[in-house]
């Protein structure tokens, strides 16, 4: 049986390792930790940092609790201050 990821939204604060009003980049180990909280997943991994830009995208995977893969992509909604929110979407799989 195949499992599908629900799509989600997601608001990280990124944090500012510069004084400098931009947020900063999502960092790869905080975005994939609130992948996992937020799907239910047993883990995630991403490629690399999310920018913190509105409509930056990326593609992450995911692997269920019962070992199915699951590709999802995370696009960035808003970046207000250090407040950055993303939107989880699964990837639709070909065949």
């Amino acid at each position: 049986m195949r499992t599908l990821l629900a799509a989600s939204s997601v608001a990280l604060i990124a944090a500012a390792t510069l004084s400098s009003c931009a947020a900063a980049d999502l960092a790869q180990s905080d975005v994939e930790a609130n992948i996992v909280s937020q799907l239910g997943v047993k883990s995630a991994s991403c490629p690399n940092d999310l920018k913190s830009e509105e409509g930056a995208t990326m593609t992450c995977s995911t692997t269920t609790a019962d070992g199915e893969q699951q590709d999802v992509e995370l696009t960035v909604t808003s970046v207000d201050g250090s407040t950055v929110e993303f939107d989880i979407a699964p990837v639709a799989s070909s065949g």
